[in-house]
C-alpha cells in the first residue's frame, strides 16, 4: 500500500489472464470511524487503470459497501440563549444501523441546563418518531451540574433513520 493510503495497487500480476479462471487477493483494511464524506462509499477495482487509451483500460467494477456503524449528522439548535429563560432544544442525529434493546443515545450538555426527569422526545414534522417503547431519562451530575439525557431502546429497538426531535 502506498500513498494515498486508500489505494491498493497490485502490480505483480502482469501476465496474461486465463478466461474462466477466478482470481483473487486478500488485504487487511482499516474500517474508518465514519463513512467517507469526500468520496463514494464503495470499493472500485480497475484493470488497466494506468493506461492512457481507453481500449487499454480493460475492465472496471464497483461494489457498494454498508455504512460504518455510527451516529452521523449530529446537530443541536435552540430557540433562545438568554440566561434563565426556557428554551426548546432541537437535536438531530442519523443512526446508521439498528440500535438493539438496551442500547440508546446519550446526550450531555453544559452545566445548569435542565430537562424534564421523564423526558419525551417529540419529532419535528416530517421526521420519524422514536418507537413507543423507548425510555427517556434526565439526570444531573451533582458534582458538576452537567445534564445527562439517556434514550434507551426498548424491545423493538431503534431503527436506522435521521431523527430530528425536541426535548
Amino acid at each position: 500500500v502506498s500513498p494515498p493510503l486508500d489505494v491498493l495497487t497490485v502490480d505483480y500480476m502482469q501476465g496474461a489472464w486465463t478466461p474462466g479462471v477466478k482470481y483473487g487477493f486478500a488485504a487487511k483494511i482499516r474500517i474508518p470511524y465514519v463513512p467517507p464524506t469526500g468520496s463514494a462509499n464503495q470499493f472500485t477495482i480497475e484493470f488497466g487503470y494506468n493506461e492512457i487509451l481507453n481500449e487499454n483500460r480493460l475492465q472496471a467494477g464497483v461494489a457498494d459497501i454498508p455504512l460504518v456503524k455510527s451516529l452521523i449528522n449530529g446537530a443541536v439548535d435552540y430557540t433562545t440563549s438568554i440566561a434563565n429563560r426556557s428554551t426548546t432544544m432541537t437535536f438531530s442525529v442519523r443512526t446508521v444501523t439498528f440500535i438493539p434493546n438496551g442500547g440508546g443515545l446519550f446526550i450531555t450538555g453544559p452545566p445548569n441546563f435542565r430537562f424534564d426527569t421523564y423526558c419525551q422526545p417529540k419529532p419535528l414534522e416530517g421526521y420519524p418518531d422514536f418507537p413507543a417503547d423507548i425510555t427517556c431519562l434526565y439526570t444531573e451530575v451533582s458534582s458538576s451540574g452537567v445534564p445527562e439525557v439517556r434514550l434507551y431502546a426498548g424491545g423493538s429497538g431503534i431503527p436506522p433513520a435521521l431523527y430530528m426531535f425536541t426535548l
